[in-house]
């Protein structure tokens, strides 16, 4: 026994002194407790074969017999100590997180017998909001789509050193934009590197938003001002293969891509241009961008439109000395519509990106509950706790500690900035260390001391009476030749 555990410790697991010496203790005493239970059920069986009363083959069944029933007795009182010394117990949980609060979280897998988890920490219908998806390595691609033909026009404007607010509010200004005339459909993208997009809060609802994320997903919850407005912000950190949807009925509407012009790729950042993957109905209008000179670098300046009118009539399609951040401001204008027409969900703005982080940012009280109700499996929570309950009992967590809870939970949004959490956990650490106790752990100090006393008193006669037979010699009928 020794050697096989010490030769699978060398071949498939790292070679450890400590671990090894552990390993030689408990088989010498495991040794000595399977040596002894066998011995005594050998011992037991001989005495029923010697005194029992009847024939040779009933004394053979019967000790044979007993053999059989006391291993199955000894197995499952192995098992049931296994369970009560290691497996930790369900413990009911109740939960809720306010700003400032992270996190992360899986969903179950879908099955045939239970679909997929509407869990999302990004709201699927808000108002007076916007969305922001900062991607730090590019392939973030968008499509504009509008479901009617000839509903909205375009224009096309470049920023320097803008903000998705304020390059919208030029509008009234003269910033230099391109029109691109009636469109149904409409595709940006930096070609790689740092991307940013921004869908900017404006007078109109926000609209519907559909997120399908990777798993598992990181969140974050603050709060803050915005000039001389409060604001709540959801962030949700996403992996690979994430698209969100955005649709909405709205009148004049926009949004924002904007990039940073250096190539991170390499362990010295350079200053690098970027293609700018443009196309209208399926027209391509690609804009390639210089790399920044190092004046333009060292030189920051307020947000400014930047001049794209001739850009956009050449033929070869090449902004020179531009920003180190440059922006896209796409900005749609409703066409008039007939009076009795109805306005629904008439444009929708997918969004495809394999990283980063989505950010959803709100200020009226009508939109103050974020996010959708649904299932989880794993959830890990740090930071402000409006409350924590386990089993019944509120408890007083430290911001700093990290908690994770696996099981079956359910995952809520009671209102405000906050997450609610609940259900049964089959594990609980707190700081990796496990929090749910076993049930020997839930036994009280007294009923311990006398089990322990029971099971020493147990053993000691079982030992004198192995080790009186075996200093006594003693013959065992029961093995031996057939009289």
């Amino acid at each position: 026994m020794v050697f096989a555990d010490l030769s699978y410790l060398l071949i498939f697991d790292r070679a450890n002194g400590d671990r090894a010496i552990g390993i030689v203790m408990a088989d010498c005493v495991g040794g000595f407790i399977a040596a002894a239970l066998i011995v005594s059920i050998t011992l037991f069986a001989d005495a029923l074969y010697r005194h029992l009363p009847v024939q040779r083959w009933g004394r053979y069944a019967a000790a044979a017999s007993t053999v059989v029933i006391l291993g199955l007795a000894i197995n499952v009182s192995t098992y049931v100590l296994i369970e009560a010394l290691y497996r930790p117990t369900p413990v009911r949980f109740d939960a809720v997180i306010s700003s400032p609060a992270d996190g992360m979280f899986f969903t179950p897998k879908p099955t045939e017998e239970r679909p997929q988890s509407k869990f999302r920490m990004i709201p699927s219908e808000t108002s007076q909001a916007s969305i922001n998806w900062l991607h730090p390595k590019g392939n973030l691609t968008s499509e504009w789509k509008s479901l009617r033909a000839g509903a909205f026009s375009a224009s096309i404007e470049f920023y320097d050193g803008c903000t998705a607010e304020e390059a919208v509010v030029y509008k009234n200004r003269d910033a230099e934009g391109f029109s691109l005339g009636r469109v149904s459909k409409v595709n940006l993208a930096f070609n790689e590197g740092y991307s940013n997009l921004t869908v900017p809060s404006l007078s109109t609802s926000f609209g519907h938003s559909e997120l399908e994320a990777d798993r598992p997903i990181l969140f974050f919850l603050s709060e803050g001002d915005v000039g001389a407005v409060s604001s709540r912000t959801v962030t949700q950190f996403v992996g690979a293969q994430t698209k969100l949807t955005i649709s909405r009925k709205v009148a004049d509407h926009a949004y924002y891509l904007s990039a940073i012009l250096i190539d991170g790729s390499e362990d010295q950042p350079k200053l690098s241009g970027q293609r700018l993957r443009f196309s209208v109905d399926d027209k391509p209008l690609d804009i390639d961008i210089a790399a920044p000179t190092r004046t333009t670098e060292t030189k920051r300046s307020a947000c400014r439109p930047i001049p794209i009118r001739q850009l956009m009539r050449s033929g070869k399609r090449m902004l020179r000395n531009p920003p180190l951040d440059p922006g896209v401001l796409l900005r749609f204008t409703r066409n008039p519509v007939p009076a009795d027409a109805t306005l629904g969900d008439d444009i929708s703005l997918s969004v495809n990106g394999d990283g980063g982080w989505i950010r959803m940012t709100y200020g009226d009280e009508k939109s103050s509950r974020i996010g959708q109700d649904g299932k989880l499996e794993v959830i890990e929570l740090r930071g402000n706790f409006a409350r924590f309950e386990l089993d019944g009992v509120a408890q007083a967590p430290n911001p700093i500690d990290s908690y994770v809870l696996i099981g079956d939970i359910d995952g809520s949004f009671p209102g405000g900035n906050k997450v609610r959490f609940a259900g049964t956990a089959k594990a609980f650490w707190k700081d990796r260390v496990r929090q749910n106790p076993t049930r020997w752990e839930r036994l009280a100090i007294e009923l311990k001391i006398a089990i322990l006393g029971a099971l020493l008193s147990l053993l000691a006669v079982v030992s004198r009476a192995v080790l009186k037979e075996i200093w006594n010699d003693r013959k065992l009928l029961l093995l031996g030749p057939p009289a």
